[in-house]
């Protein structure tokens, strides 16, 4: 191909290079960030209630808080209407737990909480190391939980 030919089908390629990019952020663009596949609720499972991603079209942050100092565990009962919360050692103060969409619980006796991929992410007795609070009025923990406590240092 000699430079004349080359130069003519400059803007063929361009074309075709443009047509390619529009095909890839359309196909991006249609993927977008897909739900979760939330799983039918089995036999024993509840839903679990969730925080409110938006409020009055603004979307709700989470900076996020560590819980340290004090243990901060995680409790859950079938027959409260919060289903699940977390108790702050320091105090004993309690703060109903809010959830991302499609987490469940599972009673079996105790509290089991799992994603919605079917991860098991919280158990009753487990640490919570953080969270914020999150509307409506409930607290989002970070997960997983933990088994053991952790490492405190006492204030002087």
């Amino acid at each position: 191909m000699t430079w004349r030919t080359w130069r003519d089908s400059l803007p063929l390629v361009r074309g075709l290079a443009a047509l390619a990019l529009v095909a890839m952020l359309a196909g991006c663009a249609a993927a977008g960030n897909p739900t979760p596949p939330f799983a039918t609720l089995a036999p024993g499972e509840v839903a679990l209630p969730e925080y409110l991603a938006e409020v009055g079209g603004a979307p709700q942050a989470c900076a996020g808080v560590a819980f340290v100092g004090y243990p901060v565990v995680v409790h859950g009962s079938r027959d409260d209407p919060a289903l699940t919360w977390i108790v702050f050692g320091n105090d004993g103060h309690r703060e109903n737990l809010l959830w991302p969409p499609g987490y469940r619980a599972r009673f079996t006796p105790t509290l089991v909480v799992v994603d919605p991929r079917g991860h098991v992410v919280a158990r009753e007795g487990e640490y919570a190391t953080g969270g914020c609070p999150m509307p409506p009025d409930g607290t989002w923990i970070s997960l997983p939980t933990r088994t053991t406590p952790p490492k405190y240092s006492p204030p002087p």
